[in-house]
Parts: C-alpha cells; sequence; structure tokens
C-alpha cells in the first residue's frame, strides 16, 4: 500500500492526475497511536548525542566528505528526505565567496539558517527555516573542496589533492548542494544507500572493537531515525512550539513526541532556580 501511494503521489503522476494528495487515513482507518507510547518509541529510536557522534566517526574514517557532510545535516537540522536531496547551496544562509565556497562566521558557536522552500517540504504552503552548526558548514566546505580536486602523485610519490579547472568553474556555478557521482544533484535513494552503509559499518565498527552499545545501527539507523535524533535533540532546550516550527509539523501533537522529559535534569533545574531564590 505505501508504494502504490509513494507512486500516486509521485510529482510526475500528480501532475498528470492533478489530484491532491492521497494519504493513508483516506483509504483505511488508521488508528491512532497514543501518545505516551509514541514518545517510549521515538526515544528508543533516536540516538543520543554520544550514539549520533559514534556514527558520524564512523563515517569520518571510512567515508568522503559529502557522506559525512550530509549525515552531519540530517543529525544537525532535522530536515525530511526529500528536503535535504532538493537543497540548493544558497539556501544556506551565509554569503558564498567567489570561488563557491562558504564564508564561516567569525563566531565558532554560531547557528546558521538553512531555508526550506515550500516546495520541497510535506504538503507545507509556506517557507520554514531549520538550523545546522559551524562544524556542519565547515564539512560542507570540506565536501565541495573534495569536488573540485583530484588527487595526483607528485615527484615524492605522494598522493596530493589538485584542484581541477573545470570543476572548479562548474562550482561557481553551482545550484545544488548534494551532487552524486555525475556531479548531478543526488537522489533520495542515494542518500536513504549512504546512510545504511554507514549504519552497517557502524555495527563492524562495535564488533570490531569490542564496544558496549545497546544500539543496532544496522536494524535501526535510516534517514528517517536521523531526523527524529535531530528533533529530540532540538526537543531538549526548545519549546514545543519551536520545535514544530523546525519539524514543520502541522499539528503540535505531533511534535510533543519528541519530548522526554528527564526527571535528574528536572530535579537540577528545580534545585539551582531554588538556590537562587534563597541567596
Amino acid at each position: 500500500m505505501m508504494n502504490i501511494l509513494e507512486f500516486i503521489n509521485s510529482e510526475d503522476v500528480q501532475e498528470e492526475i492533478q489530484h491532491d494528495t492521497i494519504k493513508m487515513k483516506d483509504i483505511i482507518e488508521v488508528k491512532a497511536e497514543d501518545p505516551e507510547t509514541a514518545k517510549k518509541r521515538i526515544e528508543k529510536i533516536s540516538l543520543t548525542r554520544q550514539q549520533s557522534a559514534f556514527f558520524l566517526d564512523t563515517i569520518r574514517e571510512n567515508g568522503n566528505k559529502r557522506d559525512y557532510a550530509i549525515c552531519r545535516t540530517f543529525i544537525d537540522s532535522g530536515m525530511r528526505l526529500k528536503e535535504l536531496v532538493l537543497l540548493n547551496k544558497s539556501d544556506i544562509q551565509v554569503p558564498i565567496d567567489e570561488k563557491g565556497f562558504y564564508i564561516l562566521p567569525e563566531d565558532a558557536n554560531e547557528f546558521i539558517e538553512v531555508y526550506l522552500r515550500a516546495e520541497t517540504t510535506k504538503g507545507e504552503l509556506k517557507d520554514r527555516t531549520t538550523f545546522i552548526t559551524y562544524d556542519t558548514l565547515r564539512s560542507l566546505n570540506d565536501m565541495i573542496y573534495d569536488r573540485i580536486t583530484k588527487l595526483r602523485k607528485d615527484t615524492n610519490d605522494v598522493y596530493r589533492p589538485v584542484i581541477q579547472r573545470n570543476k572548479a568553474a562548474e562550482e561557481v556555478k553551482r545550484e545544488e548542494l548534494f551532487t552524486n557521482i555525475k556531479g548531478k544533484r543526488i537522489g533520495k535513494r542515494g542518500v536513504q544507500d549512504i546512510v545504511k552503509k554507514y549504519a552497517h559499518l557502524s555495527d563492524e565498527r562495535i564488533a570490531d572493537e569490542d564496544i558496549d552499545c545497546p544500539v543496532d545501527y544496522g536494524k535501526n539507523v535510516s534517514v528517517h531515525i536521523l531526523r527524529h535524533t535531530a528533533l529530540s535533540h532540538y526537543a531538549e532546550v526548545l519549546t514545543v512550539a519551536e520545535v514544530q516550527t523546525i519539524a514543520g509539523h502541522s499539528n503540535s501533537q505531533t511534535t510533543d513526541k519528541y519530548i522526554h522529559v528527564d526527571r535528574e535534569q528536572m530535579k537540577q533545574k528545580l534545585k539551582i532556580n531554588n538556590m537562587k531564590f534563597n541567596m
């Protein structure tokens, strides 16, 4: 059923049949999930900050700059898969220099706005904004540099990156942010394969290094789980309304599933507040 719906709701078919997006609930009666059950489910399948860092470290050790930048962008921003593949370089809200690289802010703690155009989002009628960190922006520059260079052996038989003029010229005019090996905009399946590849490599690393880890990356980690992870991290510090804006949820009940109450953290906040009050 999901495959049929995905086909019917694809852009090409929608353009032909001129019909509103069809949802599963339009076809069958879907029983609403209990909010507390949903919270537990999302908490279970979201990665902690430490688990996210482990996943990204695995990519850094085994992968290329593009794969690392893609997964960092997911874990930072909480955007959907379609939104990520349709990102343009200009959607990252910092200036781009004459060579096609992002100009890094002076403050390394700065959060950078990412503009999500309405036509790239899930049934939304307006644009919205999410964020990436300084380190993720820097990884995008590393990806761009990797895209315009080629390893060549020098006189000392050492391979060094050399800028290719044609690719450097293309980069200045490039619109799409993430590309495939042919230099065209990357597709959704390509991104899904990237995430699955490093999820399995994370499991191999856990086994090789005999790490005690409760997460089965290969079984659980997907692009959707990376979105869950980002929104759960946002929910630690932002209000439900703020997370809802970032996530692009039309219903606050959907966003509420990402709010995980840490009782120890609550006690510490109350303790600090009480100490200030009594001073």
